[in-house]
């Protein structure tokens, strides 16, 4: 773990998260630096009420849900997962309870704007399943949505909870948390908006929300903006361009450029959090704030002379405490099993990837120099060299993510190579599913066609990145490929 994180509060001692001084300098400039993050001061989010967390069961898809399980729900007393007045007093019961919030809905209903119908779920209609198509656990279960009781005989359909992109089925069909997950976000976005977003109401609601996700003012794609106002329901779900599994159009990064979900086991060894290095992690605290802000309190930042409008209707925080014990739990995740051993051929793989050279980036036991590297056409400003740690050599990683949205500092944080064998897909926006296609040398040819994203002008194109080791011959590939499973 990094030293720096010995800097953090004393154990159990639960430090403050949203104080305004910390806030201003937690994420890096933006590439346009006049339109930096303003967050929201203290006294405005602490206003916000605290999510009441309450105890959920797990969805299943309707072909594998056991017999009566609706009517069992139905039956059951509300009950809250999380008790203010009772909190932990261990490490261990802090993670335990961490774990529980981590797998627990902080919304109610859909995750566009709309009504839901309490006694016709939509998640047991065919159509959600047909246009989403979600991996599902090996007992039927559905990652990161829920059914919450929160007065009796009243089911209600939770869902963001951080396991809905941070969990993977396994091919042995068991979740394995903080591992980056598969599910298909904005295709379950696309789907919300279409079927419930059909009032005047609902439609203007959504397109705050598009906005408030995605506008960036100097992107080439503002266009769309400027169009959003006439968009009705459809026109406003065909924004969403259906990404592989594992990628999504994230809060201020946009449908022409998603962000690969991350991998969170190993999270506590990072200097930089998010791909473009967006916020600094100094301890633990830092960590909090960035959980934060993805929670929802981001929906209040400004940026530069550009204000997100009113906040979300039903905007709620987690409370420090809770927000420490996610934390706590984050630090604690465990990679799974590797099936893929060492041996004599992938030794001969370790000796191509030292001479070829990755380990100059992908180095020591968190297989990641931990640094920041710039993209193409951004000019490292010299105070930057001084505050932040950067290598200053650009390898020609595709920029629209760290130049064109308001995630973009400039700069792509050095991914980690541990525990490759279960992720993907690949590149910081998932170009390509496979690890195989992105050290293929075709990647770079026009006629390329990714089975990840291949951006709004459709799946064929090259996919920029690094170019090392692209021209090996098919054995030591092969042998480079095998040693980078056993990671």
């Amino acid at each position: 773990m990094l030293a720096i994180l010995a800097l953090s509060a004393a154990w159990g001692q639960v430090p403050r998260v949203w104080v305004d001084s910390e806030m201003a300098r937690l994420e890096l400039p933006l590439v346009k630096p006049e339109f930096s993050a303003k967050h929201a001061s203290a006294e405005t989010y602490y206003k916000l009420p605290v999510w009441e967390v309450y105890k959920s069961h797990p969805i299943y898809r309707p072909d594998r849900a056991p017999g009566s399980y609706l009517a069992f729900l139905q039956a059951q007393a509300p009950e809250l997962e999380w008790d203010p007045a009772k909190l932990p007093s261990t490490k261990a019961e802090w993670i335990r309870a961490g774990e529980a919030l981590f797998d627990s809905p902080t919304r109610i209903g859909r995750i566009a704007f709309g009504e839901v119908d309490i006694n016709d779920p939509y998640l047991y209609k065919a159509e959600w399943w047909q246009a989403v198509k979600p991996d599902i656990a090996g007992d039927g279960t559905l990652p990161g949505y829920k059914f919450v009781v929160r007065k009796k005989a009243k089911l209600e359909i939770g869902m963001n909870a951080c396991s809905m992109c941070h969990s993977r089925v396994l091919p042995d069909g068991f979740i394995t948390m903080g591992a980056p997950g598969q599910f298909t976000y904005d295709a379950a976005v696309a789907e919300d908006i279409r079927r419930s977003g059909k009032s005047a109401e609902q439609i203007e609601q959504n397109r705050q929300m598009l906005r408030r996700m995605y506008f960036t003012p100097w992107t080439p794609h503002a266009e769309v903006f400027d169009k959003l106002g006439a968009f009705d329901h459809q026109q406003m779900a065909l924004i969403m361009t259906p990404h592989a599994g594992g990628t999504m159009a994230i809060d201020r990064a946009a449908p022409w450029a998603p962000v690969k979900v991350p991998d969170l086991i190993g999270v506590a060894d990072r200097k930089y959090l998010g791909a473009t290095g967006l916020a600094q992690q100094r301890g633990i605290e830092d960590l909090m704030r960035f959980i934060a802000l993805h929670a929802g309190a981001d929906a209040l930042t400004e940026f530069g002379s550009w204000k997100p409008g009113a906040a979300p209707v039903g905007l709620t925080r987690f409370s420090d405490e809770q927000l420490y014990a996610l934390a706590q739990y984050l630090y604690s995740f465990k990679p799974p099993k590797n099936p893929f051993k060492p041996n004599s051929f992938t030794k001969k793989g370790r000796a191509v990837f030292e001479r070829e050279g990755c380990a100059s980036c992908h180095a020591g036991p968190t297989l990641t120099n931990n640094k920041l590297m710039p993209a193409p056409g951004f000019r490292v400003p010299e105070g930057h060299l001084k505050l932040y740690d950067i290598d200053p050599v650009s390898i020609r990683t595709d920029p629209a993510l760290t130049m064109e949205t308001r995630r973009g500092t400039g700069y792509y944080r050095v991914p980690s190579l541990a525990g490759l064998w279960y992720r993907g897909p690949f590149g910081h926006s998932g170009s390509v599913v496979e690890v195989e296609h992105w050290m293929a040398l075709q990647r770079l040819s026009p006629e390329f066609f990714p089975s990840g994203f291949g951006g709004l002008s459709g799946p064929q194109g090259a996919v920029k990145g690094h170019e090392f080791g692209l021209k090996l011959n098919a054995q030591d590939m092969a042998a480079l490929l095998a040693y980078l499973r056993t990671l």
